[in-house]
């Protein structure tokens, strides 16, 4: 059902899904199966039908000759010389982000702002070298990805910090060998990353608990708090700000980080409803630049969607890019006019 719908409480139509868009969806078992939708206003897909099966996250590359386009999961590491012949692989931009969040209730030297920001600008300057950067990630300095806010939220001073600056400042100033827990999902950050992360945190005269869990396991972390550093991602529903705030709010159970949060949100709630919309984004931009200053995010950063897909099909030019685009994917057929 369409959200919002009301319907009676022991109304079938709740598990009925039904819609005005171009495609008719209908499942069988795990099988979605989209149809065109003929009596749709807008402009008529190129596709009859689209089947979507669900691929488990072991299938290796070479299998998925057998169909004609796959999105694979982020954070599996796809081996392009593997890819079919008869396919290939394209990247679109996402509204995605990987980050890492700071948990400031459990060790005293988290509270502390300026190392805070050191510790960060360290860590943006060791992800964005190229032996650190994971597959389909582009790092960013900011905590929203491109596309979101006005120019001038993403314009930004150089934010680097060597190593070496880093750990001259802050060793001898920290709890000796207090341990800090550094929580993420395997796959999610590379291994030479971790390696860096491991070593400064080392390095500075703490001592690094890198802690590889699963997607399961690192929720339960997230809502119990046990951790000091958290790893964590976020694919929005749709290109604005308000899509990014879930993660904050303080009723939320996957709350990433812990920190305070009420004070942006109030803000950002104070002019949302603004007629202006050029108004209401340069206060956007005020209130997420004030909140970025607190450095209790590591920026690092956007992800790119994978698509594998048979050459003759044509992934349209996007920014982003969400189911409901199925309806734009055509093939060189259609280019001639001929539909499927």
């Amino acid at each position: 059902m369409p959200a919002f719908s009301i319907v009676h409480f022991d109304s079938k139509a709740k598990s009925i899904i039904v819609g005005s868009g171009p495609y008719i969806p209908k499942y069988d078992n795990s099988t979605l199966f989209l149809t065109r939708n003929e009596e749709y206003t807008g402009k008529i897909p190129f596709f009859n039908i689209i089947r979507v099966d669900l691929i488990q996250p072991n299938v290796k590359v070479k299998e998925i000759n057998n169909y004609d386009l796959s999105f694979p999961f982020i954070g599996k590491y796809i081996d392009i010389d593997k890819i079919p012949k008869s396919h290939q692989l394209s990247k679109v931009s996402s509204l995605s982000y990987n980050h890492l969040f700071f948990n400031l209730n459990r060790k005293y030297i988290l509270k502390n702002k300026e190392f805070r920001r050191d510790f960060s600008k360290t860590i943006m300057t060791l992800a964005k070298l190229k032996k650190n950067k994971a597959q389909f990630s582009v790092p960013q300095n900011h905590f929203l990805p491109y596309g979101i806010m006005p120019e001038t939220y993403y314009l930004r001073k150089k934010n680097e910090i060597e190593i070496k600056d880093f750990i001259a400042k802050w060793k001898g100033k920290v709890s000796k060998k207090e341990r800090i827990d550094f929580i993420t999902i395997e796959g999610q950050l590379s291994d030479a990353l971790i390696d860096d992360i491991r070593d400064i945190i080392n390095k500075v005269g703490l001592v690094a608990n890198i802690k590889f869990v699963s997607a399961q396991k690192s929720r339960e972390i997230l809502i119990n708090n046990e951790y000091d550093i958290v790893r964590a991602g976020y694919l929005a529903p749709f290109p604005d700000l308000d899509a990014f705030l879930d993660p904050f709010e303080p009723n939320s159970k996957l709350q990433y980080g812990s920190f305070e949060t009420k004070p942006l949100l109030d803000k950002i709630a104070s002019v949302r409803h603004l007629d202006d919309p050029d108004q209401r984004l340069n206060y956007y931009t005020k209130y997420m630049l004030e909140f970025e200053n607190h450095w209790y995010i590591v920026p690092l950063y956007r992800l790119q969607l994978p698509i594998i897909h048979r050459k003759e099909i044509v992934i349209p030019d996007t920014n982003f890019r969400f189911a409901t685009e199925l309806w734009s994917l055509r093939t060189s057929k259609h280019e001639e006019g001929i539909s499927e």
